[in-house]
């Protein structure tokens, strides 16, 4: 019946969608006000007339996370004897400010510094691991019996689980490649070894197991793996085009030269007051186009002259990224981009690997985003690269989900709003990144990007960009399939549209 969790299962108590349910064991209200609710503070379970096993909440996450069930909430707590009673804090002397927590060597929080940390168990930190490698994978090879059940997770995890007194053992079909994996119920890995129990999965995807209260296994734990690539691109990698016909632009006459833009400089740059050589009345610098309404289709800009070519910043400089993009609950944008004109396409192909690709710029997010925008806060924690591959090993998940790139918010022009942006200037619907970026390791002063969107894994169209408006615009020194930005500067672009402006921050 698991494989029927969904709407209008359960005599008819119409369970949400897949995509509009939030599944948790506990959270910090249940906690204290419903006795019965599995916490932390009973993580026990007796198995047959002897043996006790502590390990019943993690009984509870582990299924919670192996089960392809909504969207999954892990607990984080402190320590508490009454409901009223507060974090751990510093006292009168320190004002009561919240103390924070120190850690064991297994990276677990110490109990004396009165925080529990659950995120931090072994188990339920290699569940969330489970999670995120097993997304998108269907439920196969069931196999249940009195108070037992086992499934596959197609080709990415095998999970097992048991309330019997007697190992559930059998041969499973795990549908796992060969090879060794660590059971996470026991164990992690550690330095390439498991330090629980290892299973021997064979060439035909199975192994016999003795299940036993619970078995974990999956692509994240076996011994030696390395993560692949993301799915193909639906057409081509991203970068250059070198069939492709220029775009025509207009040919700037000559004009004095200015001012590099400053970094951080909050100042728009102002035109140069010298009349310049030419017969006519130079033609002004086009202003930032008005807001357009959200429901119309972006248009494409007039073909504004060009502005003479300014010399790009050194060093880290703040730079914001606006993408537009008209999106619904449970989707999210991301960015991905780097130098890939600069190194001809020669790319890192797969994730893990921003730290030595040539085409990764080295960025720090700076974007203050309210509270319960959870899913930018934790996929921006540890995104260090602007890159064409996607995740890296130290970025944060939400909810044990990798990031796909660099996490985009959503954003509002509107001050009454909660997603407000003081840089959105145009309207709903702008998703938008406030970082820092090596404008050093740019393509003199460029950088290309292209939207990502999730949970499609689906890559935005070629762009054919042309001469940006804006302050600080213009047309880029070279082409490519993807949207082309400066660094140190506010550019904004729009989803499979030529159409940007580029303004001093």
């Amino acid at each position: 019946n698991l494989q029927k969790l969904g709407p209008g299962y359960f005599r008819g108590y119409h369970h949400s969608a897949n995509n509009d349910a939030l599944v948790f064991i506990d959270n910090p209200a249940t906690q204290r006000e419903n006795w019965e609710i599995m916490t932390y503070k009973n993580n026990t379970m007796r198995i047959g007339n002897n043996t006790t096993i502590y390990q019943r909440y993690n009984y509870a996450v582990a299924f919670m996370l192996a089960w392809p069930y909504g969207v999954p909430r892990v607990m984080s707590s402190y320590y508490f004897n009454d409901a009223d009673q507060g974090p751990p804090s510093a006292g009168p002397a320190g004002s009561f400010e919240t103390s924070s927590p120190t850690f064991n060597e297994d990276l677990t929080c110490e109990e004396s510094s009165g925080f529990v940390c659950e995120h931090r168990w072994p188990l339920i930190r290699e569940m969330t691991k489970f999670r995120s490698v097993t997304e998108g994978a269907e439920v196969t090879e069931v196999v249940t019996r009195f108070r037992a059940l086992a499934f596959a997770r197609k080709g990415k995890g095998f999970f097992a689980i048991t309330e019997s007194w007697v190992p559930f053992t059998k041969v499973y079909q795990t549908t796992l490649p060969e090879g060794q994996y660590c059971d996470v119920w026991t164990g992690y890995l550690k330095d390439g070894a498991c330090t629980g129990k290892t299973i021997t999965i064979g060439s035909d995807g199975t192994a016999e197991i003795p299940v036993y209260p619970v078995v974990a296994i999956s692509l994240a734990s076996k011994i030696g793996y390395e993560p692949g690539p993301d799915p193909p691109v639906p057409t081509h990698p991203p970068g250059p085009r070198t069939s492709r016909k220029p775009i025509p632009t207009k040919t700037p006459g000559p004009q004095p030269p200015t001012e590099p833009p400053k970094p951080e400089s909050t100042t728009p740059r102002k035109e140069p007051t010298t009349p310049k050589p030419q017969p006519t009345t130079p033609k002004p610098v086009p202003t930032t186009p008005k807001p357009q309404p959200t429901t119309a289709k972006p248009k494409p800009p007039t073909t504004p002259e060009p502005l003479p070519p300014t010399a790009p910043p050194v060093g880290y400089s703040k730079t914001v990224i606006l993408l537009q993009m008209n999106t619904r609950v449970g989707e999210y944008v991301f960015v991905r981009g780097g130098t890939s004109h600069l190194n001809k396409g020669a790319c890192a192909p797969s994730p893990y690997q921003q730290e030595t690709d040539k085409c990764a710029i080295p960025i720090k997010h700076t974007t203050t985003v309210p509270s319960n925008f959870l899913e930018y806060i934790y996929w921006s924690q540890g995104d260090n690269y602007l890159d064409f591959a996607g995740p890296e090993r130290s970025q944060g998940l939400f909810n044990g989900r990798q990031s796909s790139g660099t996490p985009l918010a959503y954003s509002s022009n509107n001050p009454s709003d909660k997603e407000y942006q003081p840089y959105n200037k145009y309207g709903r619907g702008y998703w938008i990144a406030e970082i820092v970026m090596d404008c050093s390791k740019t393509d003199n002063g460029w950088f290309e990007m292209k939207g990502f969107l999730y949970p499609y894994n689906r890559w935005e169209n070629d762009i054919h960009q042309g001469i940006c408006t804006g302050s600080v615009g213009g047309s880029a020194p070279f082409q490519s399939i993807n949207h082309i930005g400066k660094c140190g500067a506010v550019n904004v672009f729009h989803w499979g549209n030529g159409a940007c402006t580029i303004d001093a921050l």
